[in-house]
């Protein structure tokens, strides 16, 4: 083999990895950080009560139903808000928080979902969160981005095993990539952030 020869296989070899890492972890990254950047307050759709349960985990505690919400959340929810226009919640400065102002009356409903994805994001969060000093709850989001890029490059694995070529799955990908619905839920702290995971390692 000449040196010539070389370099082209070495230039194929160095394309063929940096597709797979543009496609499925670098665009979701940028699209799920523009999103967390760009919305600062709890989504409705229980972020606050997954936070909650990543929290009280993280300290040794498995929550129950029944219980409600930590004072620390309540405190998270009043200064940082959810995103519900008609949603009054107290002010940030308020020196006591009663749960009953609270969506919910502040019960810890999703006590009822197993603790995998919670307990996952244990140390996922305090490296996202520490490493780029997001805080902990952009931290906790930023999880979601892991999971949607390990989801995207199982799928690419499997789609180049059946001999998909690589253009129709970078295609594919950057498609399910972009759907508002998958950048939303990964963007937000959810255990839906581990479907389409899931569904890939399956």
């Amino acid at each position: 083999m000449n040196s010539e020869t070389g370099r082209v296989q070495s230039h194929r070899f160095l394309a063929a990895a940096l597709v797979p890492v543009l496609v499925c972890v670098l665009f979701p990254l940028v699209r799920v950080g523009n999103v967390i950047e760009r919305h600062s307050r709890f989504s409705p759709i229980d972020e606050m009560a997954h936070w909650d349960y990543i929290q009280r985990l993280s300290i040794g505690e498995l929550p129950r139903m029944g219980d409600r919400l930590r004072a620390e959340t309540l405190r998270e929810a009043a200064c940082r808000g959810v995103a519900l226009p008609e949603m009054v919640l107290p002010p940030c400065s308020a020196r006591t928080l009663f749960q009953d102002d609270f969506p919910g009356r502040a019960y810890q409903y999703e006590a009822q979902q197993p603790p995998l994805y919670y307990a996952l994001s244990i140390p996922l969060s305090l490296l996202t969160g520490g490493l780029f000093g997001l805080g902990p709850v952009r931290g906790a989001r930023l999880t979601g981005a892991f999971w949607l890029a390990s989801a995207l490059l199982l799928t690419w694995r499997t789609g180049r095993i059946l001999g998909v070529a690589r253009t129709s799955l970078s295609a594919a990908i950057l498609l399910v990539a972009s759907a508002p619905v998958v950048t939303y839920h990964a963007s937000v702290v959810s255990n839906d952030a581990m479907v389409l995971f899931g569904g890939a390692l399956v």
